[in-house]
């Protein structure tokens, strides 16, 4: 079958048409009267997309539809795709020709795990971008706070060592026997109670890093 032939079997479709057709999609003159056995994968593949688009089909299932074709080919495909009144599924790497005619996103990744997006490419991309530069802020924040609890935790720690060592000294110079604070007293502590508290915050930071 020809080219040429090939869209004549298409409903409603005359000859004028589809050579004007097939003039649009870059097959000109004796090129309509080609046969389709003896084409390259690259005009094959627009000989498809061809009669995909003009069968009458309110549904297009494409998979990689631009792989093969060159970029003068690739314009026209995509044009035509954008015109399309149905609706599109589409499966490609081509990240420009999703840019033109996605309006709706399934990302899918490598654990199984898939994520609807309602919405166009820049769209997604904003919205990405919005969550990193949260997720960046949060990050620095949590740094900050970090930084706070460890630097409160060692004025305390400092606070008791040499609230001990003036005990201890004053004790060696009365002469009196070093005494120890129960565990009940230390629990009862506000200021050991303060410094057990930072520690569990300050351990579920690392856990969390």
């Amino acid at each position: 079958m020809t080219l040429l032939d090939s869209l004549l079997v298409l409903p409603s479709m005359t000859r004028t048409e589809a050579q004007t057709i097939l003039g649009c999609f870059l097959f000109r003159g004796e090129e309509v009267y080609k046969q389709i056995g003896h084409l390259s994968m690259g005009e094959q593949c627009r000989v498809a997309l061809i009669r995909l688009y003009f069968g009458g089909a309110n549904v297009l299932i494409l998979d990689e539809p631009t792989n093969y074709l060159d970029i003068a080919a690739q314009e026209v495909i995509e044009s035509a795709l954008q015109q399309y009144s149905g609706t599109i599924i589409l499966v490609s790497h081509d990240r420009m020709l999703v840019r033109r005619l996605a309006t709706r996103l399934l990302q899918l990744e490598h654990n199984h795990h898939y994520q609807w997006f309602e919405g166009t490419v820049e769209e997604y991309e904003a919205a990405k971008a919005h969550q990193q530069q949260e997720a960046m802020a949060g990050g620095v924040e949590g740094y900050q706070q970090r930084m706070m609890l460890e630097l409160r935790l060692s004025q305390l720690l400092a606070g008791l060592a040499d609230q001990k060592q003036s005990h201890s000294s004053s004790r060696s110079h009365e002469h009196l026997p070093k005494s120890t604070q129960s565990i009940e007293d230390l629990a009862n502590d506000p200021v050991w109670q303060e410094i057990q508290s930072l520690r569990k915050e300050l351990a579920s930071y690392s856990s969390h890093s």
